[in-house]
């Protein structure tokens, strides 16, 4: 609108906004804020109270920026070369967020029927979810990422931010990795951070790791029930 751009201070400002959405596509800091996105037209906190209108947040802000930080621009911007461009980027990201959120929240089969496959979590900016098929594992670990966000240990607070989110594939790799003959055991965060009740000692990890590391693949360990059911066996 007119009353939007008639000062310069806010010429000056949308101008920087838009540097900032395109110095972050080339990984540089500071990262474009939510303000900044605001500027350019996007709605904050559903302000215009439209459902329809993808509404950054707070917690998806994150995902937000790792997208363009993922774009890893440098010197042709045909990536990023238009606002329709930026906008199915941001409403991508804010549609994937609250598609694994909502999945996340409720404890049954939701996650394994709305997450259909890896987009979903590339459109928010995570790039380590596979299906190249095979055995469970780091290198196909999607199935079994779906029943962890499934299972009734992890919750959608859990996984409402890309942060949180990446922590649980993160944790999910490091365990399958072990599993495949990886030398890094994983730690009481990792399981924890998967969902798994009644692991809290040392001796309980030291167990189960010992377990984990005698399978050659993740097939025993391939959904959230079976990891439940080997960490209740060492307490």
């Amino acid at each position: 609108a007119y009353a939007d751009v008639d000062r310069v201070a806010e010429v000056q400002a949308i101008h920087d906004a838009a540097q900032a959405v395109l110095r972050t596509a080339q990984g540089q800091t500071p990262v474009v804020s939510k303000a900044q996105l605001g500027l350019l037209g996007f709605d904050l906190d559903n302000a215009d109270s439209d459902d329809a209108t993808p509404a950054i947040t707070n917690t998806n802000l994150s995902a937000i920026q790792q997208v363009l930080i993922n774009l890893n621009i440098s010197g042709d911007f045909s990536a990023l070369n238009d606002f329709t461009t930026l906008a199915t980027l941001v409403s991508d990201a804010v549609a994937a967020m609250a598609v694994i959120e909502a999945a996340a929240g409720v404890d049954d089969d939701s996650a394994i029927t709305t997450i259909t496959d890896i987009s979903t979590f590339s459109d928010v900016g995570i790039t380590t979810v596979t299906t190249s098929g095979g055995a469970a594992g780091t290198a196909n670990n999607l199935a079994t990422l779906k029943t962890i966000l499934a299972g009734g240990g992890i919750t959608d607070t859990d996984a409402n931010t890309y942060e949180k989110v990446k922590a649980i594939v993160d944790s999910l790799n490091v365990v399958f990795a072990y599993a495949e003959g990886g030398a890094t055991e994983p730690e009481l965060g990792d399981y924890q951070t998967l969902g798994l009740n009644d692991l809290t000692t040392a001796p309980q990890l030291s167990l189960l790791n010992a377990l984990i590391s005698s399978y050659t693949d993740g097939s025993e360990i391939d959904t959230a029930d079976k990891l439940q059911a080997k960490a209740t066996a060492v307490n």
